[in-house]
């Protein structure tokens, strides 16, 4: 899906990346989105998502980078031929949250969380992990902080997997 050997963050279909944060709902968190060199197995590029996530009494906090798959944020796609998604990333070994949004769960997206330490290393999870998520419907990925501090989180070779 995105491999970030280009000079801007770029997917193969859907209209690609962007920095989303939790402005929408009255927040103050920050985020900037820039192709870094030096990716996963020694590629080219990476994508590198930094900002600051900031505590301002939310019950929900969150920045980071939102992948459209569809033509315009929060259209919806089917990808039910796909069964996992995985993804490279290293950060400063904070804790970090990847985050689906489907029809079937209205606006509120479903997430996991991940650690991204100081080495490259491979994630990867079953869609149906997330809350039984079969590809339907699928209107968006979120990778990014949800607690309050700065981070940078680099990632890498994003992708949704058929079944082997």
């Amino acid at each position: 899906m995105s491999d970030f050997e280009q000079e801007k963050p770029e997917s193969r279909f859907g209209a690609g990346w962007i920095a989303w944060t939790d402005h929408s709902m009255g927040g103050k968190s920050t985020v900037t989105l820039s192709i870094a060199p030096g990716g996963a197995h020694g590629s080219k590029g990476c994508l590198d998502i930094s900002g600051d996530v900031v505590q301002t009494g939310l019950p929900v906090l969150w920045a980071g980078s939102m992948f459209v798959p569809g033509k315009a944020r929060m259209d919806p796609v089917d990808l039910s031929d796909k069964k996992s998604l995985s993804f490279w990333a290293k950060g400063d070994g904070s804790p970090y949250r990847v985050m689906i949004f489907a029809q079937s769960f209205g606006y509120e997206p479903v997430g996991q969380n991940f650690t991204a330490g100081r080495e490259w290393k491979q994630f990867s999870f079953p869609l149906k992990s997330f809350q039984g998520a079969d590809g339907r419907g699928f209107m968006g990925l979120f990778l990014g902080r949800a607690a309050p501090g700065k981070f940078s989180l680099l990632v890498d070779d994003v992708r949704f997997e058929r079944a082997r």
